[in-house]
């Protein structure tokens, strides 16, 4: 008698919880999808299962369960992790958490051993059966068993939850690239490139920022990813971005042919993007940016290099995109509550865009200005900002400063990148 490939998978996934457990000795947490067979398969149900893992592991970092993966498989019953934890009834407890509070929790069985194989329920713990993840009303093994929903509720039940389950590195990665298309497509921007002109600059356009926006946005989620590993320290985690970030400035320089478009955000959103997955769920901007100033903080001890920032540095003593992530965003997080009041009031990008940006540009002593005009340009550029500012930025007199900064061949490529990260914070605190 031959079984049919789910049922000889089911087989083969209990014998290795088996094996596992009891040839190492220690409790076995396995984790696998909960859907419904037609479903397992599908990239997506595939691709919510590995984001709920990272979730998971997380969580069993922070109870202190080790949570180390033995063994990752997939077959007809779906995919499959195996992990090792230090406590099989505190492990259980955490699942049963996991299972009921996480989004997306719901896509996943969490099912421990104990170092003698023996499974661990939840009637062992004196909890209730798990309900059901279509009516919720009822323990899921009673609505199976009785077929109380029929095939198309419950595939339905279950793709109404894959909405939730964007792992967090794949959300950081998202709002890095928008916060990139938010701040070129600005329009006007003094002295910048955006919609309408190139501003100050000859080698680059829209366009131009847009393919190297397109080349750099696998980078953010690697980034976002390796902030998720718990075992690297916040200090040690520019080390390991590195890397990533140097790969990320090859790509753009690709799709530029040289011209440097968005190395200033490769380091700032990546370190940023490393925070968001480093603190999960939290969606907090000031958590964030406290996070990311620890994580920068070794970029202050570099060594004086060529490129424009360091001769600014090395004239003027001002520290550039270096400091300001080393403080935590400072001047970012001063253009947030700009940017989200102008936006709450119903301004588009556009225009509270543009008066996050002159808010800035008030502000911050923006190494690409110094570089370019020196403390008279800077001077220049930051009275027409507040002056603008204080007029409540009439449309005309923008417009017109714009091409004013840009025959002056001034461009606040520092402000822009803040512009850049305040979308960020904006969007990683109210996007869904």
């Amino acid at each position: 008698m031959t079984h049919s490939p789910v049922l000889a998978a089911r087989e083969l996934r209990w014998q290795t919880r088996l094996f596992l457990a009891g040839e190492g000795g220690q409790p076995l947490l396995t984790a696998t999808l909960r859907a419904p067979h037609a479903l397992r398969q599908e990239d997506a149900f595939h691709q919510a299962f590995f984001a709920c893992c990272a979730r998971l592991e997380q969580a069993l970092h922070s109870a202190g369960l080790e949570g180390r993966l033995l063994l990752e498989t997939r077959d007809a019953e779906g995919p499959a992790r195996h992990y090792a934890v230090a406590d099989a009834r505190a492990a259980k407890q955490a699942a049963i958490r996991f299972e009921e509070t996480q989004p997306g929790g719901a896509l996943l069985d969490l099912d421990v051993m104990d170092m003698d194989a023996k499974p661990l329920s939840r009637a062992d713990l004196g909890l209730a059966p798990r309900a059901c993840a279509v009516c919720g009303a009822r323990p899921a093994a009673g609505c199976i068993a009785g077929r109380a929903h029929d095939s198309h509720q419950t595939e339905a039940a279950f793709r109404a939850l894959l909405p939730r389950v964007e792992d967090e590195a794949a959300r950081a990665a998202r709002l890095a690239l928008l916060s990139l298309l938010y701040e070129v497509s600005v329009t006007p921007k003094p002295g910048l490139v955006d919609r309408a002109d190139n501003g100050a600059h000859d080698d680059m356009d829209f366009y131009t920022f847009l393919r190297s926006a397109a080349a750099i946005a696998p980078y953010f989620a690697r980034c976002a990813a390796l902030g998720q590993q718990p075992g690297i320290p916040a200090d040690a985690l520019l080390g390991r971005l590195r890397p990533l970030g140097l790969m990320a400035e090859q790509a753009m320089a690709r799709q530029t042919g040289g011209v440097n478009t968005h190395k200033g955000l490769i380091f700032s959103l990546g370190i940023l993007c490393a925070a968001a997955g480093r603190l999960g769920e939290k969606r907090d901007a000031g958590a964030l940016c406290a996070l990311a100033g620890q994580i920068a903080q070794p970029a202050l001890e570099d060594a004086a290099d060529a490129s424009h920032g360091a001769r600014v540095r090395q004239r003027y003593g001002d520290l550039g995109a270096r400091g300001e992530a080393a403080a935590g965003f400072p001047s970012a997080l001063a253009a947030l509550p700009v940017l989200r009041e102008a936006m709450h009031k119903g301004e588009g990008p556009d225009r509270a865009g543009a008066r996050a940006l002159l808010a800035l540009i008030a502000r911050v002593r923006d190494t690409n200005v110094l570089y370019r005009a020196g403390e008279e340009g800077l001077t220049y550029l930051q009275q027409g900002a507040n002056d603008l500012l204080a007029r409540d930025i009439p449309p005309e007199e923008l417009a017109a400063f714009s091409r004013q900064v840009a025959a002056r061949g001034i461009s606040p490529g520092g402000s822009a990148d803040l512009l850049a990260v305040a979308f960020f914070l904006h969007l990683y605190e109210g996007d869904a």
